[in-house]
C-alpha cells in the first residue's frame, strides 16, 4: 500500500493535468496499492470546486481520503495529510507537478523495498 498526500485548491483543471501525467507515465488508474489523502483548501476560484476535485480523483483512486477546511492554511493542511498516513510507503503529490517521462513502478516500489 501508498499512501499519496496532496495539498491542493480549488483548481481543478490544474490537478487535472497533474493526476493525467502521473497515471501516463507511472501509476495504475484505481490500484488498489494506492490511497489519495488530500486537503482542499478554499481558495483558487471564487465558487466552492471541492466537488469537482473529489470526483475528479474518483476517478483516478479507488480511496480518497478527504479534507475540506473552511479556512485556507497550508501548514495545518500538509500536517493533516501525513497524519493520516498508515502505508509503508508515502509519496507526496503536489497538484501542480507533471510528471514527464515513463517510470518503472514496480521496479522503483522494489528499490524502496530494498532501502
Amino acid at each position: 500500500m501508498i499512501d499519496i498526500t496532496m495539498t491542493a485548491t480549488w483548481r481543478p483543471e490544474l490537478l487535472e493535468r497533474t493526476l493525467k501525467s502521473f497515471f501516463k507515465n507511472l501509476w495504475i488508474t484505481k490500484d488498489p496499492r494506492l490511497k489519495l489523502i488530500i486537503n482542499i483548501d478554499p481558495v483558487g476560484s471564487p465558487t466552492d470546486k471541492s466537488g469537482d476535485i473529489i470526483e475528479l480523483c474518483s476517478n483516478y483512486f479507488r480511496e480518497v481520503q478527504v479534507n475540506r477546511p473552511e479556512k485556507a492554511h497550508f501548514p495545518s493542511a500538509v500536517q493533516w495529510v501525513w497524519t493520516q498516513t498508515k502505508a509503508p510507503f508515502i509519496f507526496n503529490l503536489e497538484e501542480d507537478w507533471e510528471l514527464l517521462h515513463p517510470i518503472d513502478f514496480e521496479k522503483m516500489l522494489w528499490n524502496f523495498a530494498q532501502n
